[in-house]
């Protein structure tokens, strides 16, 4: 079994450098090698102090860029080798808010987020890949495509 290194959260204020199995992607799903891993104020704030929505004790870093380690069957969309961005969440499609256009608002938001960019490996699910998930371009270095979900944020 191949193991990777992740700062996990155990409670607010504590950190701890962990040895955890590699993630293997399931169908339509990619393991991504973490080139850089970006801080946010929902970082500082989860740490300092916890968050709603995001699990402690559990994994922090969602503004990340990196290359695709491995995918799960059934991707086309995605090779190993290719460098990647994604953002941490992604609207289901299919809830009463989806279906009228108010994704922003999908009941489903936030859950089986794409998060654990502090560590080496970052799983990114099914449906962030689907839509959240894209192929950074030779000219943009992984520092400027990691800070692609803060300016999504900020538009």
């Amino acid at each position: 079994m191949t193991t990777m290194r992740v700062f996990h959260l155990t409670r607010p204020g504590e950190l701890n450098l962990e040895s955890v199995p590699l993630p293997e992607p399931a169908d339509g799903e990619v393991v991504a090698r973490v080139s850089v891993a970006l801080t946010c104020g929902t970082d500082l704030k989860t740490f300092q102090r916890g968050h709603a929505r995001l699990k402690v004790p559990g994994l922090l870093g969602h503004e990340w860029a990196g290359t695709v380690e491995s995918v799960g069957s059934g991707l086309e969309s995605f090779s190993p080798g290719d460098r990647i961005v994604a953002t941490p969440t992604a609207p289901c499609g299919d809830c009463a808010y989806c279906l009228k256009g108010q994704e922003n608002l999908c009941l489903y938001l936030f859950e089986d987020m794409a998060l654990g960019a502090y560590g080496e490996y970052v799983l990114v699910p099914r449906h962030v890949v689907n839509r959240n998930a894209f192929r950074i371009p030779d000219s943009v270095a992984d520092v400027h495509a990691a800070f692609l979900e803060p300016l999504a944020c900020t538009v």
